[in-house]
């Protein structure tokens, strides 16, 4: 197997403790054509829509709603053309299952970065592929699991927000988000990007940071295509369980948790926890329902219907 990834020796040793940036070659592999793609909305539309995610900011894309659509019947190289035109975002998940060629790309990547840094540990590995519009958005928010994207097309600016030089409830949003109350989705301030670390990310870039920072993206040109890989390092899977346990310990006993600290026997006590009740379902709180909202308009390229609400359907909880 060729060399797809590019690191050095110190970022690699960087990788989840600090922002990171990386090169790889997958913009060179024909998966992510064009006609490739067409094939996989295909398959991702055909085998449901857990597959795929279809987002839009508003009616116009530029509002600061987000909301969520269904692809329809619409082929997969129409709903390409309807992106290209559009201020749309497509996320095609669980490549592990409907597309395994793609993962495969992403494991590889994975195993290269492991040889870099023997040290870099990597759990539950999923990958998605991100097709966006040249000039759509992506609102503030932050993941549960540890990230790298790998950016392929387009040319894209991600804004990275430090937990310790921006001021919003972090701990109880965070727990919310772990424990589903709410989306990944977090208001934002705009005097964040005073402090911010900004990337513009070309073509064979990928970047990497601290596990839970806020961020965001805004597409530069170009039709946007990133295979985003989710995963979780030793360390982020003890802060994933200490999160989750305080989550609990907050909403069952009333408990204000000590900051969150991934050393001592106290957290390891947390840990297992959380990640034990996480396993069993333990927890059990409104969780928020994400509703169809619009579908892509088949009669004019890039434009977007909304649905009433007798056509809207539950896509997720």
């Amino acid at each position: 197997m060729t060399n797809q990834v590019q690191i050095s020796a110190e970022n690699a040793r960087g990788l989840t403790q600090k922002e990171t940036l990386l090169g790889h070659n997958f913009a060179e592999n024909p998966l992510f054509g064009d006609e490739k793609l067409t094939e996989l909305i295909d398959l991702a539309r055909q085998t449901g829509p857990q597959y795929y995610t279809l987002g839009a900011l508003n009616e116009d894309g530029y509002g600061d709603k987000w909301q969520n659509g269904v692809i329809g019947d619409m082929s997969g190289k129409d709903v390409l053309e309807a992106i290209k035109n559009g201020r749309l975002w497509l996320q095609l998940q669980g490549l592990r299952e409907i597309a395994p060629h793609y993962h495969g790309v992403a494991e590889e990547g994975f195993k290269q970065l492991k040889q870099a840094n023997d040290k870099f540990s990597y759990h539950n590995l999923t990958s998605n592929l991100l097709i966006s519009s040249p000039e759509a958005k992506v609102l503030c928010h932050l993941d549960c699991a540890e990230v790298i994207l790998w950016h392929i097309r387009g040319r894209k600016r991600v804004y990275l927000y430090d937990l310790d030089k921006v001021e919003f409830s972090a701990d109880e949003t965070i727990e919310k988000v772990i424990l589903r109350e709410s989306e990944e989705e977090i208001a934002y301030r705009p005097e964040w990007d005073d402090v911010a670390s900004v990337y513009d990310l070309e073509p064979g870039q990928a970047a990497n940071w601290p596990h839970f920072w806020p961020h965001r993206v805004d597409n530069i040109s170009g039709l946007n295509v990133s295979l985003q890989t989710e995963f979780y390092s030793n360390n982020g899977m003890r802060e994933y369980g200490i999160r989750f346990a305080n989550g609990l310990l907050r909403r069952r006993a009333g408990i204000t948790p000590a900051p969150v600290t991934i050393n001592g026997l106290g957290a390891l006590a947390k840990t297992g926890l959380g990640l034990v009740a996480k396993k069993l379902g333990l927890n059990s709180p409104v969780e928020r329902k994400i509703r169809s909202e619009f579908t892509i308009d088949p009669t004019k390229s890039g434009n977007i219907c909304p649905l009433g609400q007798s056509q809207q359907t539950v896509l997720a909880k």
